[in-house]
């Protein structure tokens, strides 16, 4: 059975966007240089079956279901009966190689850069259990990166995606808390942040600031 949560702040809805224009203004250190549109789920505490086939999920549309065939246009799925495993759909890739393998997801460091010049590797893959790069048990402090070809754009769609684990990876109860990936193409994305409204607000009345700065005497 397939879940089609509605846009609402519990579910997925367009983040914002913040346009190229802001590029100008990252040098006066008042907003992050992001220049995308994003999409953020929200808190949403998506329950991950321990079973064969687990949890599939459309980043697109937040549809997720516990078989292929219940969720059209899946992106990602998460399963494992004996430990946890990840894998995508069609180009999905996840941030690897920054701990003990290149063959198992990392857990981020908070804004940790999700882009180009990291290194991807695609499913089915295990997660880190050791090291730097381990994932968290018993804790929400688990973030991971990923890229994916949105509706057939060109260039990579980046985000990241937090996760709730038990006391193993494959324990219960285990699930998807949030997640978030931007819109524009090639534009990275910082695990774990959540680009904050009041940058668009910013944006907006600058030019007005602006102009009130070129009308003082100098």
């Amino acid at each position: 059975m397939a879940h089609n949560p509605q846009p609402t702040s519990h579910g997925p809805r367009p983040g914002g966007i913040i346009t190229a224009g802001i590029g100008a203004l990252a040098g006066l250190g008042a907003v992050p240089a992001v220049h995308a549109a994003y999409v953020y789920s929200g808190v949403v505490s998506i329950n991950i079956p321990s079973t064969a086939d687990g949890l599939f999920l459309d980043l697109n549309t937040g549809s997720f279901g516990s078989s292929r065939d219940a969720v059209a246009g899946w992106d990602l799925n998460i399963y494992g009966v004996g430990t946890m495993v990840l894998a995508g759909q069609g180009d999905l890739g996840f941030m690897a190689a920054g701990g003990s393998s290149a063959s198992l997801v990392d857990n981020l460091e908070f804004r940790t850069e999700i882009g180009s010049a990291a290194s991807f590797a695609s499913g089915p893959l295990g997660i880190e259990t050791t090291g730097s790069a381990a994932f968290n048990f018993n804790s929400s402090q688990n973030l991971f990166g990923f890229r994916f070809r949105n509706s057939g754009n060109e260039g990579y769609s980046y985000g990241w995606m937090r996760l709730q684990l038990a006391g193993s990876d494959f324990g219960q109860p285990k699930a998807i808390f949030e997640y978030l990936w931007h819109t524009e193409p090639e534009s990275w994305a910082s695990a774990g942040l959540i680009p904050a409204p009041g940058a668009l607000a910013l944006l907006a009345a600058m030019p007005g600031l602006l102009a009130r700065r070129r009308r003082r005497p100098p």
